[in-house]
């Protein structure tokens, strides 16, 4: 067995981003907890409990009492406020292509409002989010009065295939979990579902998990969904050699905080992220003070590149520091609003004496730039914070996050940092990798020099090593992100502006080509699906979106 790198240490935010994406509207997350301490209705079993105790395969199937935020159904023998969820679990083949293998268990989680109403499936990427306490109430299962499904996805919570006391996720992929997901809708649209419509959604990497099972519908010839809705999803093919995929650093470059009106907070904050870094790179004395810096505020880092290469220059650092940045960037972006942060980037462009009238001293010091470009996570929100309550005390909201920076920071809890989603982005699904595009033709490191340093020694994917060889070469993304174009299963790919994960969105002309696929780009929006909150989707985008469920769920 290769040596396992600290795995994925340095991929936190990416697989804390995707988790927490599933967590919509997270206000309601805050309040619901509030009651879980509260006395909770004692329910008796049902009808829905007694026919799922009846099928072949369901097991281990238990009722609970959700505590709803608000007071949303009605349903016979439901206290108000309140709303069932059932919980089981499934026999499913550890392999699909050779049932022989043997099972493993499962689990399904249910939040039921009335059987002849639509069903949204969560396809989650990760663990169940539903506990039998709370409710995740998604805005596409409020917007549908839906009743909703979450499947676990294998290797996650208590769904393993294989002893994890010697795993070697040898039926980790996308076919096999996509396949999960086929025989539980079959299963309930047999018992439970008769004559209902069904939506497939999920975020970020539910999102993926939603158009992978559109993607094996169309080869298998599956009808389980009458719609698939997927919000921020990637599709990262990264390269023949690596699952390292720019496209998401090339974008937070090019088109994370850019279309705002000249003059604006976050138009100015986007020219000067931009500056930052290109003087980063150019200018000796920003260069030296942030090597200098770089050298006690990641001590990792710094060492695996010494380790790494021998005679390590002051350019193999500032590589190593550019990555590291690009993570802190992917961080501020995905899970807050730009416009509560643009005012903090500093112009590294200094007011001297003579430029303006009456000024006399630097007006965008050195050291200005350096503590916004080392800012700790714990400074970043405070200043959030100060920022939002300046907001409320002007009246102005227009801008707002529907989340404070408290409930932001419930994002950040790590959702159990299983490897299992790394090994999945070793093998098909891709990770993000840095973009040296913009550097100048005569720079102080050169392109090569940068992707070098971020794969061996400060990149997200450590564990290709472990399992070198398995990378599919971007085979399964790239046919994937074809296949878009041409589809027969009716798709609305929703994105934010402002999400640096909007780098491996499906293409324009793709979307464009296909009458089944509605692509929406929800301008300044960050890494979310609640699109029915008017401070975090636009009016036009939700709209948009409200549209596109309804046509396609009507024809």
């Amino acid at each position: 067995m290769k040596k396992i790198y600290s795995i994925f240490t340095s991929a936190l935010v990416l697989l804390v981003a995707l988790q927490g994406c599933n967590k919509t509207y997270l206000k309601e997350v805050v309040d619901e907890s509030k009651k879980q301490n509260q006395e909770v209705p004692v329910i008796e079993d049902d009808e829905i409990t007694k026919v799922l105790r009846g099928i072949k395969g369901v097991s281990n199937v238990t009722i609970s009492l959700a505590a709803l935020p608000q007071a949303q159904t009605k349903a016979e023998g439901v206290p108000a406020g309140y709303v069932k969820q059932y919980f089981f679990s499934y026999a499913q083949p550890v392999d699909h292509n050779d049932p022989a293998k043997g099972t493993f268990y499962q689990r399904v989680a249910m939040q039921l409002t009335d059987l002849k109403n639509p069903v949204v499936v969560g396809t989650l990427g990760y663990a169940l989010t539903m506990t039998g306490q709370n409710s995740f109430q998604e805005d596409l299962v409020t917007f549908l009065n839906a009743n909703y499904v979450e499947i676990e996805f294998r290797y996650f919570g208590d769904s393993q295939p294989e002893d994890m006391n010697n795993v070697n996720f040898t039926y980790l992929y996308s076919e096999q979990s996509a396949c999960d997901i086929h025989e539980v809708v079959t299963m309930l649209k047999a018992n439970l579902f008769k004559q209902n419509k069904w939506v497939a959604t999920g975020a970020s990497k539910g999102g993926i998990t939603a158009a992978l099972h559109a993607y094996y519908a169309d080869q298998k010839g599956w009808k389980d969904f009458d719609l698939y809705v997927p919000f921020c999803a990637p599709f990262l093919a990264g390269t023949a050699d690596t699952p390292l995929d720019s496209s998401m650093g090339k974008y937070i470059f090019e088109s994370c905080g850019a279309g705002y009106p000249a003059g604006s907070k976050e138009a100015v904050g986007y020219a000067n992220l931009r500056k930052i870094l290109l003087q980063c790179e150019s200018k000796p004395a920003l260069r030296d003070a942030v090597l200098c810096r770089y050298h006690s505020a990641s001590v990792e880092h710094y060492r695996n590149i010494m380790t790494q290469f021998k005679g390590a220059t002051e350019a193999h650092m500032l590589s190593g520091f550019y990555v590291d940045y690009m993570e802190t960037l992917i961080d501020r972006f995905i899970y807050t609003p730009f416009s509560q942060w643009a005012q903090m980037v500093p112009d590294p462009d200094p007011i001297k004496e003579g430029d303006k009238p009456g000024v006399t001293i630097l007006m965008s010091p050195l050291d200005q730039v350096l503590h916004f470009l080392f800012m700790s996570e714990e400074e970043f929100n405070a200043l959030v914070k100060e920022a939002q309550e300046e907001e409320e005390e002007e009246g102005d909201d227009t801008k707002a996050s529907t989340h404070t920076v408290q409930e932001m920071q419930a994002l950040r809890i790590d959702p159990k940092m299983d490897m299992a989603y790394g090994v999945a982005t070793v093998r098909e699904l891709g990770t993000v990798g840095v973009d040296f595009s913009w550097l100048p033709e005569k720079a102080f490191f050169t392109q090569a020099l940068g992707y070098e340093v971020e794969e061996k020694a400060v990149g997200r994917a450590r564990s290709w090593d472990y399992y070198e060889g398995q990378w599919d070469g971007g085979k399964l993304m790239t046919d994937l992100r074809n296949w878009v174009a041409t589809g027969k299963q009716k798709m609305v790919f929703v994105y934010g502006s402002n999400d640096p994960w909007t780098g491996g969105a499906i293409s324009d002309a793709a979307a464009q080509a296909n009458p089944n696929v509605v692509k929406v780009m929800n301008f300044g929006g960050w890494h979310d699906n609640a699109f029915l909150h008017e401070n975090n989707y636009t009016k036009e985008a939700s709209t948009q979106i409200q549209t596109a469920v309804k046509d396609f769920l009507n024809k």
